[in-house]
């Protein structure tokens, strides 16, 4: 089956007490203006940067009529105090192809940046392990119809974390860089879900084990995960 997805996508930036954006020790990217390094230049201790992107999808599969998708809209909010605490969460609200409406918050995290090489980071964070997540999944930087084998809902490699982190990098000269992230959070949680037979008569389901990789602030059975990407 051949299917193709089109993305309009609109990225949109506003800082307010500066024209720069924070550097994000969650992402591990820097935003279009500069970062954290350019905020401490004015002389408000507290700076707010808003930012994000929203995108409409139109999906056309082979043997049926081509249809709109999801209406997505992400708003990212930072707030930099003294150059030291950086506060930043992205939310998701989207309209699927029937109309039905959903509210999500990607991320939410609270960070020390305690120096040019390290920072702890608190809260609900993008999983480090791969690239794809903290770094290419916003769909203006991501242009493909899918996601990777292994980093959709469902797969093997969590979307988001909720614990601690440290992350941070370093020059090694030459041109070299060296970044780090290591982390300890809530594990991901297996369930049980109902799904209608494929291959069955109309109403036939069936039981399907389903892996929820979304970080969560329930922890069931107490077991935390460490992990770590360099």
């Amino acid at each position: 089956m051949k299917r193709r997805s089109i993305y309009l996508t609109l990225a949109l930036t506003l800082a307010l007490a500066t024209p720069a954006a924070a550097q994000s020790p969650t992402t591990g990217t820097t935003s279009e203006a500069g970062s954290a390094t350019n905020l401490s230049q004015k002389d408000s201790p507290i700076l707010f940067h808003f930012a994000g992107y929203g995108d409409v999808t139109y999906i056309d599969t082979q043997g049926a009529a081509g249809s709109a998708g999801f209406v997505t809209l992400a708003p990212i909010f930072h707030l930099l105090a003294y150059d030291r605490i950086l506060l930043e969460t992205e939310l998701e609200l989207q309209v699927d192809d029937h109309g039905r409406k959903s509210s999500a918050v990607e991320y939410a995290t609270a960070s020390w940046l305690i120096n040019d090489h390290f920072a702890l980071v608190a809260g609900k964070f993008l999983s480090p392990v791969g690239y794809f997540f903290q770094n290419l999944h916003p769909s203006w930087i991501n242009k493909m119809a899918s996601k990777p084998a292994g980093f959709g809902h469902g797969g093997a490699n969590p979307l988001s974390d909720v614990g601690l982190e440290v992350r941070g990098g370093a020059d090694l000269g030459s041109g070299q860089q060296l970044n780090y992230a290591i982390y300890n959070s809530n594990g991901p949680q297996l369930g049980v879900e109902v799904e209608e037979m494929e291959m069955g008569s109309p109403g036939d389901a069936e039981l399907a084990l389903d892996l929820d990789s979304e970080g969560k602030t329930r922890n069931p059975d107490g077991k935390r995960v460490t992990g770590g990407r360099v």
